[in-house]
């Protein structure tokens, strides 16, 4: 098929050849008519008058129109121009292209791949089988005094018979009937028991002593009323009061087993007398200084010092004596004379020498009373016991990074203020610490909201840290003896109110928290009411 270059270029040498062909018609014209023009002047011989000579024969007519025609050029046959059509082919107009097919129009199936002229026609849709729905988490229940694992109103989740703070709430006690503040308020079981044991075959009183055993795996429906789950995935029977006669467990032991008695603990723990379990050996000696287990003395380590090994003298040893640390626990004797202020702590880097503030002079006497009330004091016991202070509604606490403390008592309905100043190891404190703890946790204080105005002022003076303020406001007297403060490196704290005019240690202990940097060293102070 010729394009539209091709032709214009057939047309171009077309109309070249023509013009070449009128010039030289034109050429070999002129030139004939010269040459005879010319033959007639210079060849002409001199006439003559023989008339036979000068007289020629008229040529016959044929001749003379043979002479007259001018050669003829045949012109090349010119092709005719064709134009393209769409379906391919060629034509001399373009009217006479053929009309094109008509191409039916497609439209696209929803399975975006077929195509179709009709959208009825396309193929049904593959329906995907749906994904199994995946269960649905169970939600705790609201924490209402039943002994389960719940969901305080503030959001806390709580294991069942947990006592923490934040988790204090009325429970059951084991037995289904009694309900009271916290566990250990539950009354002693009957002797000897029954666990609710399952009849059929899975965990039992075996997994008591060996919760590794292949029945005691947790079995589809959990495990049975009256057993716990171990980190292991093993159900063993709970044992609240202890394991039974002859067996103990350990305090780091998260399976449930109760071992043997004649197992002995590893180093460094002790079974503790009023819980039959392994529990670290220092703990229990603060409680139970009169143990066997505690009144052994490592060698040559005077027991006055019970935190560091300092031999007894001699030689007399000086807190700037090599070897001699600082701030560490002081009982006993003090052969030494390390705590020269008698407030329990010997070496005390701030210097302060002040003892446990209160200034009546008492000395050794003083402190020696407050080691044997504290270490009557359990623990657990303590936490929470509102029963024996029902006076106290609040504990305002309020330590600057000087080493100033300060702690006061509040009773909201009779505007009672008690407040007692004492000092901390400043070098331990890296920021002022205020802290406004309500023995009621369904209680929130601190914007100083009790409708009490000493009360209130109180709050406000804790906050603030305004000591003289707090010393003005105080106007009653609680019947308090002792307040023991705790803080760990990890900003655990513990504050406890003690009296000891039952001569048992009563007391009312409240944890807090406090910010880690806030602490660069474990604080143990007391201070005495006056």
């Amino acid at each position: 098929m010729l394009n539209d270059y091709t032709m214009k270029t057939a047309n171009s040498l077309i109309t070249l050849i023509l013009l070449l062909t009128a010039v030289f018609s034109v050429v070999t014209s002129a030139s004939a008519a010269y040459a005879s023009t010319n033959g007639s002047d210079e060849g002409a011989e001199p006439e003559s008058n023989d008339p036979e000579e000068t007289e020629e024969e008229p040529e016959s007519e044929e001749e003379i129109v043979e002479e007259e025609e001018e050669p003829r050029v045949e012109e090349p046959e010119i092709s005719p121009q064709l134009y393209p059509c769409p379906d391919g082919s060629q034509v001399t107009i373009t009217e006479d292209c053929p009309e094109p097919e008509s191409v039916p129009e497609l439209y696209l199936c929803p399975d975006q791949v077929t195509e179709v002229e009709n959208l009825n026609d396309c193929p049904e849709p593959v329906i995907a089988e749906p994904a199994p729905a995946l269960p649905a988490a169970v939600p705790l229940p609201p924490c209402d005094g039943t002994f389960q694992d719940c969901v305080t109103e503030e959001g806390f989740v709580c294991e069942a018979g947990s006592t923490a703070h934040e988790c204090e709430e009325s429970v059951t006690c084991p037995d289904g009937v009694t309900v009271v503040e916290e566990l250990s308020e539950c009354p002693a079981p009957e002797p000897e028991p029954v666990l609710p044991f399952p009849e059929t075959e899975g965990p039992d009183e075996d997994c008591l002593f060996n919760p590794d055993l292949p029945k005691c795996a947790e079995p589809p429906g959990g495990c049975p009323e009256g057993f716990g789950l171990n980190e292991d995935g093993n159900c063993f029977p709970r044992h609240y009061e202890g394991c039974p006669d002859g067996y103990h467990s350990h305090e780091n032991d998260e399976s449930g087993r109760c071992i043997p008695d004649d197992v002995p603990c590893e180093p460094g723990y002790i079974i503790a007398p009023d819980y039959p379990e392994c529990q670290d050996e220092e703990d229990v000696c603060e409680n139970f200084p009169d143990l066997d287990e505690c009144l052994i003395e490592p060698p040559n380590c005077d027991a006055s010092y019970p935190d560091n090994c300092i031999p007894s003298p001699p030689p007399d040893l000086n807190c700037a004596d090599d070897g001699v640390p600082t701030n560490f626990r002081v009982i006993g004797s003090d052969p030494h004379g390390f705590d020269g202020d008698n407030d329990g702590i010997g070496c005390e880097s701030n210097g302060s020498g002040n003892g446990n503030g209160n200034g009546n002079g008492n000395g050794d006497d003083d402190d020696e009373r407050h080691k044997v009330i504290i270490n009557k004091i359990n623990i657990h016991k303590t936490i929470h016991n509102t029963a024996d202070f029902p006076d106290v509604d609040i504990i305002g606490l309020s330590i600057k990074d000087t080493g100033d403390a300060m702690v006061c008592m509040m009773n909201i309905d009779n505007d009672w203020v008690q407040c007692q100043e004492f000092r901390v190891p400043n070098e331990r404190i890296n920021e002022n610490i205020w802290r406004i703890i309500e023995t009621d946790s369904d209680k929130d204080y601190d914007d100083a909201n009790t409708g009490s105005d000493d009360v209130d002022d109180a709050i406000n003076g804790i906050k603030g840290q305004d000591f003289s303020e707090l010393d003005d406001i105080d106007n009653h007297d609680f019947n308090v003896d002792l307040a023991a403060l705790a803080i760990s490196l990890q900003g655990d704290g513990l504050i406890c109110l003690i009296e000891d005019d039952r001569n048992e240690g009563t007391g009312l202990c409240e944890p807090f928290k406090i910010s880690e940097t806030a602490v660069s060293g474990q604080i143990t102070e007391i201070t005495e009411f006056d």
